[in-house]
């Protein structure tokens, strides 16, 4: 079993590497040893939050006696975040090529490119059920299409479900009355023609 001295100690070594150039899993063991600090800290501050001038005071000492001079405070707390959703972070990582794990291995690189990931995956109610439907083959001008019957019915009051359906269906596979748009081009195209004479 790692004791909380093993973890501070491989953690300050793991940050000498890091300094060299090292990886993500030295990263991991640098947030293991600032846990350890960060609860002992929070214990002889005799506070249940990481905050405070005493905490803060009683952190720079901790980090300068067990060999962490150098670390930012950007750094520690992204490590630490990291840790703390490591789960979801290593199942992220799987995803990725070798080169983006070898490019994104700093905590805060790592935090950022995560959360973009999430922001992308998650996207709005809206972008979901668009991406949806174009995966079901109706492009963007049906989904407008439908959008807009739906919209207009709920406009005026109508919120039954079955009328909205019908409406947007409807509407996303109705086939633009082509006759009707070219007799507006050429309408268009006659007014062009009589204002340049």
């Amino acid at each position: 079993m790692t004791t909380d001295a093993d973890r501070v100690t491989q953690g300050a070594a793991a940050w000498r590497d890091i300094r060299r150039g090292a990886s993500f899993a030295s990263w991991l063991v640098v947030a293991a040893a600032l846990q350890v600090g960060r609860e002992v800290c929070m214990r002889q501050a005799e506070t249940n939050r990481p905050l405070g001038a005493r905490y803060n005071a009683l952190m720079g000492r901790w980090l300068e006696a067990n060999g962490f001079h150098g670390l930012t405070g950007q750094e520690r707390y992204a490590a630490l975040q990291v840790v703390e959703r490591i789960a979801d972070i290593e199942r992220w990582r799987a995803t990725l090529s070798e080169d983006q794990r070898r490019r994104w291995n700093s905590p805060g690189c790592v935090m950022t490119q995560f959360k973009r990931h999430q922001r992308a995956t998650a996207g709005t109610p809206t972008q979901r059920a668009a991406a949806q439907l174009t995966k079901l083959g109706l492009d963007q001008a049906q989904i407008a299409r439908a959008s807009d019957a739906i919209y207009a019915l709920m406009k005026v009051g109508n919120t039954d479900c079955y009328v909205l359906a019908r409406a947007a269906l409807l509407a996303a596979c109705r086939v633009p009355n082509l006759r009707r748009e070219r007799e507006r081009a050429r309408e268009a195209g006659e007014d062009a023609r009589m204002v340049a004479t």
